[in-house]
């Protein structure tokens, strides 16, 4: 059942609730963001209603609201929030792999970098919590006399790169090994 925040009114389910808010000359936006209001973590603003479940499960307005709130915020509340968006993507879709950049992107989630540079590896945090990763190799372009590489890296040359693959499940993290300006 769904109650009315207006009238008191029960319902069985959402569709019946926003019907019956007609009554109350209120549009969804307007009965949401005045009886259940939300606001952007940084910057204090309503939060932008698109529809119910994007409205209750956004933090943020913009992902330059997200990224400035984790600037601005202590490294261990910035750690939590970002390791609690992931566990609960986890939970309500039911994930298997660990999120990709691109799915964390349309997300407004934090990139992975973000993640590496303040757990040292997106991939290891990803499988801490309970996912698996896609591939066992990570490929990385380095220019050919950018870095010297550690021993357990296999190295094949190309034109003006060289090609890098790292077994994931035995090697070091690749936080650990020499950083790549890019990764693929």
């Amino acid at each position: 059942m769904v109650k009315c925040a207006v009238c008191n009114a029960e319902f069985e389910n959402d569709r019946k609730l926003h019907a019956h808010l007609k009554a109350h000359k209120l549009r969804m936006v307007e009965y949401y963001q005045k009886y259940y209001p939300r606001y952007d973590k940084y910057d204090g603003k309503i939060i932008k209603f698109k529809n119910k479940k994007q409205y209750f499960e956004t933090e943020f307005n913009s992902r330059t609201n997200l990224r400035m709130w984790l600037k601005n915020s202590p490294i261990e509340e910035a750690k939590q929030y970002c390791k609690d968006i992931l566990q609960k993507r986890k939970q309500e879709k039911e994930l298997t792999y660990a999120p990709t950049q691109v799915e964390l992107r349309t997300l407004i989630f934090p990139p992975i970098q973000y993640y590496n540079e303040i757990f040292g590896d997106y991939y290891a945090l990803c499988r801490k919590l309970g996912f698996k990763t896609k591939h066992n190799i990570l490929l990385y372009l380095y220019s050919s006399n950018s870095i010297s590489l550690p021993s357990h890296i296999s190295k094949c040359s190309r034109s003006n790169a060289s090609e890098h693959a790292i077994d994931s499940s035995n090697s070091p993290s690749p936080s650990s090994a020499a950083s790549p300006s890019s990764s693929i």
